[in-house]
């Protein structure tokens, strides 16, 4: 009777180790399910990881729908290194499909489905959008004028010159904020071009300016920061450390003049924005310097304590 109880008891915990072992076995069938839409070349990307062995499956395909049946595909996935698998037989099935006609924005429902060669089929659901692609905007450029500590002031280019020492370096920082729907990441790069054709500096410098804007792989914007609703991107960056760009006193060749700054925005789907601001530079001396801005009534006493 007990050999009885005990071999009944040990078919029970058998059977539950076997169920558990199916069950593991089941939810191991689809370990990874991937997709990628490029909206540039209208190509979409699938991939399902599988720890099944190739032998035991005898399809693996892709149910791709979206809502109100505006879409609805099956896609045949292979793992045979074609058609976008990149190795054969590695239990991972792929497949790049070039599509006729551009995806409608919105969600998408794709349903991976395994089919063994014995008739079970296993299958996963994930959900994928395609947003809609929306161009950056410029919200502000912004201007500080700062000396080697970091420290100055805002100013305005359309009201505002700005003003070069005689004999101290001063430094030109700048800030463009972009207004982008599709978040930060969409955003390609934002760089800046100079032309200084409009710029002199004493005869005894022997300065020549160049011709045309000037364009350094340099010369780029880095993420500052950011608001509810835009980004910050600063000329700082690995190359140019803060304050800014030097600007170079009189007494040291230090040129006065208009130097025009072109700035260049461009995300990933649509073409690049140009928007260009004037900026004049005076020197003291020239009946223009601001002396109700920071501590600049110190530098100009000429014309500051008439």
């Amino acid at each position: 009777m007990n050999r009885q109880y005990l071999w009944v008891v040990f078919l029970l915990q058998f059977a539950c180790i076997l169920e558990i072992k199916n069950e593991n076995q089941n939810l191991m069938m689809i370990s990874n399910f991937y997709v990628e839409y490029d909206q540039i070349v209208n190509e979409i990307f699938l991939q399902v990881h599988t720890e099944l062995a190739n032998e035991l499956i005898e399809s693996v395909n892709v149910k791709m729908k979206m809502d109100d049946n505006q879409f609805d595909e099956t896609i045949l996935l292979n793992d045979s290194g074609e058609l976008g698998d990149l190795i054969p037989s590695n239990g991972i099935f792929s497949r790049v499909v070039s599509l006729d006609n551009s995806l409608i924005f919105g969600e998408y429902e794709l349903e991976a489905i395994i089919q063994t060669i014995s008739g079970e089929n296993e299958n996963k659901k994930i959900k994928f959008n395609v947003e809609e692609q929306f161009a950056p905007e410029i919200v502000k450029i912004k201007f500080w004028k700062k000396n080697k500590d970091g420290e100055g002031y805002e100013f305005n280019p359309e009201s505002n010159e700005f003003q070069v020492y005689d004999n101290d370096s001063s430094y030109l920082d700048i800030q463009v904020e972009i207004k982008d729907l599709n978040g930060k990441d969409d955003i390609n790069f934002i760089r800046y071009q100079v032309n200084v054709e409009g710029m002199s500096a004493h005869d005894s410098c022997n300065y020549v300016p160049e011709s045309g804007f000037q364009s350094y792989s340099e010369w780029y914007l880095d993420f500052h920061s950011e608001t509810d609703s835009s980004f910050i991107y600063d000329i700082n960056n690995y190359f140019l450390t803060e304050p800014g760009i030097a600007i170079k006193p009189i007494n040291s060749c230090g040129s006065t003049g208009v130097s025009i700054f072109r700035f260049i925005i461009s995300d990933y789907f649509h073409d690049a924005i140009l928007m260009e601001v004037p900026l004049l530079f005076i020197k003291c001396g020239d009946d223009l310097w601001d002396c109700d801005v920071g501590s600049e009534s110190d530098y100009c006493i000429e014309e500051c304590n008439r």
